[in-house]
């Protein structure tokens, strides 16, 4: 990279389903996030907790039960966390970066910087969620065995039982072997080891990912219309939804590294940049070049010189009222801040910041001084034209 990455602000980042993700700050280095979906699913699972603790201790005051219930529900939400720790920290210590943890209505998603090297990495990484699931589902079990049945009125007992079957659920269900779970990602790295195909190993493991997220549609669907259990059925047709599209996704992105793979940027770049004069206001820049959907960012000039670049980052910081007054070179992210990519870096690399950046063009550079840009649509283009779809 010609540019530091992390001078320039960034645009909210968006979870696994295109909703925000607001930041909790950082956990062993890592970012912690939690999309705007998640505090419907917190709020459903309090909701459960308390019902079923209520079932469970008619003793039990309300005010017992819900309290019980939201930390319960908080605890869980932490082993979810720990789940994706477990995936993050084993990446790490293989040599793959993480870029953040994000929970989510499903879950959580650790989001790495890449795609394994080897497939005993790959493997490594699958595994760990699962088994530290599976720890702390025993860990749980083992207090309910060990601690008084009658300690704090039952209440760290039914805790205890609960939580431990909840995460023993969480590593049996991961343990599916389909994309994306990680019983999937185990499936493709044993695949990956044994046949040296990462694609041909994607592929099955999404095809059986695919099968497992219809069974989950199809059953939701029967207990929904012929035993009535509408929110249990509705649920499990929402999470089968969601993987189908995950498995589709995952070998949609394999083909197109396999297509991309070789390329760099200076292969597929335009030789000019989109200017704007920083005179212009930023209303205008949004009627005119930014007018273009495909168009995310423009870049700023003066007497013929790139001063700087505004994006979707720069844009959101001004309020609507006063774009028309606010000159582009006053919004602006200046050239010595800007991240840019290398004429010579790979295509995969510069398609991998668009997304951290959430943005469709990057300036290029070479020996410091900008050469062209490199738009989303020209990478598609390219993957398209090496059969990449």
């Amino acid at each position: 990279m010609d540019h530091p990455r992390s001078t320039r602000p960034t645009p909210p980042r968006r979870g696994p389903l295109g909703h925000r993700v607001f930041s909790l700050g950082e956990l062993l280095g890592i970012r912690i996030g939690v999309d705007s979906s998640w505090p419907l699913i917190f709020a459903l699972l309090c909701l459960a907790f308390t019902q079923s603790f209520e079932a469970r201790h008619a003793d039990w005051s309300a005010a017992l039960c819900w309290s019980v219930g939201v930390t319960a529900s908080g605890v869980f939400f932490a082993s979810v966390l720990l789940h994706e720790l477990g995936h993050s920290l084993t990446s790490r210590a293989v040599g793959l970066p993480v870029v953040a943890i994000t929970l989510f209505l499903f879950g959580g998603v650790a989001q790495l910087s890449g795609e394994p090297s080897r497939p005993r990495d790959a493997f490594m990484i699958a595994v760990a969620g699962p088994a530290v699931s599976l720890f702390l589902g025993l860990c749980f079990l083992l207090a309910w065995l060990l601690l008084p049945a009658d300690l704090l009125a039952g209440t760290v007992s039914s805790f205890c039982v609960q939580l431990g079957v909840l995460n023993l659920l969480i590593a049996g269900f991961n343990a599916v072997p389909g994309f994306p779970l990680d019983g999937g990602h185990v499936l493709r790295a044993l695949l990956w080891g044994a046949t040296g195909d990462f694609e041909r190993a994607t592929r099955i493991a999404a095809g059986v990912g695919a099968v497992f997220a219809r069974l989950l549609i199809i059953t939701g669907l029967a207990l929904v219309f012929l035993a009535g259990w509408y929110a249990m059925g509705a649920w499990q047709v929402l999470i089968g939804w969601f993987l189908l599209r995950a498995a589709r996704a995952s070998t949609t992105q394999t083909v197109l590294r396999a297509a991309l793979e070789r390329l760099r940027v200076e292969d597929v770049m335009s030789a000019e940049l989109v200017t704007t004069e920083g005179y212009t206001s930023v209303a205008d820049a949004l009627e005119g070049p930014l007018a273009d959907a495909a168009r995310s960012s423009v870049f700023v000039v003066e007497g013929g010189e790139l001063i700087g670049v505004l994006g979707p980052a720069e844009i959101a910081r001004q309020p609507p009222g006063r774009r028309p007054f606010v000159s582009l070179r006053s919004a602006m992210t200046p050239r010595s801040r800007m991240v840019g990519v290398s004429a010579r870096e790979k295509v995969l690399d510069a398609l991998l910041l668009m997304g951290e950046l959430a943005v469709d063009e990057l300036c290029v550079f070479a020996d410091g001084a900008p050469v062209g840009e490199i738009r989303r649509g020209q990478v598609q283009a390219a993957a398209q034209a090496r059969g990449g779809r």
